[in-house]
């Protein structure tokens, strides 16, 4: 992000601690733009586990940059940057102070810090990935692939439970 003498709140933490309530409560005091810097919330319909605001919340308390995206599209930190940017932007056009309220930390970090530049991803090894997750799947026996599974693979090791002798637990 450029150097900018204009305000700029952040709001970050581990989940549950109310920071999307604190950026509710604050921008009763304060004219403050939201923006969710979640990497869940940007995706419609994925309101289970997100601690997405109710649409109630939403309508009183409007939020930049959440339910942006349909959950098959990826979207990562680069995306998020140019969003969050132009929110950013708008705020301050707007006499707001930009308040980015969540825990998704590498996308705050690439905001703040700026992202590496890298090369593009070769669709061809993400589709081999995707293929050798699948067998890894079978020969591991997993009951049931995590519907992202079939979205993104690359995703399958953060989200997906194996049965191992009676017990569930969670990869990384």
């Amino acid at each position: 992000m450029s150097e900018n003498s204009a305000p700029l709140l952040v709001i970050t933490g581990p989940t549950g601690i109310g920071k999307t309530e604190l950026a509710m409560a604050l921008s009763d005091q304060a004219p403050l733009a939201l923006i969710s810097a979640d990497s869940v919330m940007v995706y419609q319909d994925l309101d289970i586990g997100s601690a997405k605001p109710s649409p109630i919340e939403l309508a009183q308390y409007p939020h930049a940059l959440v339910d942006i995206v349909p959950p098959e599209h990826p979207f990562d930190a680069g995306q998020f940057v140019l969003h969050a940017e132009t929110a950013i932007a708008k705020a301050w056009n707007e006499g707001m102070i930009p308040c980015l309220v969540g825990g998704t930390i590498m996308y705050l970090k690439a905001l703040l810090d700026g992202l590496d530049q890298l090369p593009e991803a070769d669709p061809r090894s993400e589709r081999r990935f995707g293929q050798l997750l699948i067998e890894m799947a079978g020969r591991l026996r997993i009951n049931g692939l995590h519907p992202w599974m079939q979205i993104w693979p690359r995703k399958f090791i953060q989200t997906t439970r194996l049965e191992l002798s009676g017990h569930w637990r969670s990869i990384c």
